[in-house]
């Protein structure tokens, strides 16, 4: 192996898409939009393997 590691920027540019999510929270202290978070999180995440 060479220790090539492929450039998650580039392949970004090449494919057009980012894999970007925003969200907006009114209160990150509210433990409901944390949780909010973190289920649309490891959706998402699973969602884009």
């Amino acid at each position: 192996m060479l220790g090539y590691q492929p450039s998650h920027v580039a392949r970004s540019l090449v494919e057009r898409k980012t894999y970007t999510l925003g969200i907006v929270m009114p209160d990150i202290k509210n433990t409901f939009f944390n949780s909010l978070y973190r289920i649309v999180d490891d959706y998402a995440r699973r969602k884009v393997k």
